[in-house]
């Protein structure tokens, strides 16, 4: 599971995702940026998310995003 948190002025949200899910709309969002980046997520997406659940698994959480802005704001992408 990924969760992406965001807390700010008047704004409260968490979202739980999976992983896999996580991967399939990085690997859209990014194949009209960098198509060469989006095939690579799709030759070898499976072996990222094991690799990631491993991770987590001997480690704990991985946290891949972590802002704070000067007016309170916070964003965080937890694996």
């Amino acid at each position: 599971m990924a969760a992406v948190k965001i807390r700010g002025e008047g704004v409260k949200l968490s979202l739980h995702l999976p992983l896999g899910l996580c991967l399939l709309i990085a690997r859209r969002a990014l194949g009209s940026k960098d198509a060469e980046f989006a095939a690579f997520l799709k030759a070898h997406g499976r072996e990222v998310r094991r690799a990631l659940k491993q991770y987590k698994q001997q480690n704990g959480r991985l946290t891949l995003v972590d802002i704070e802005s000067a007016d309170g704001t916070v964003v965080k992408i937890i694996i």
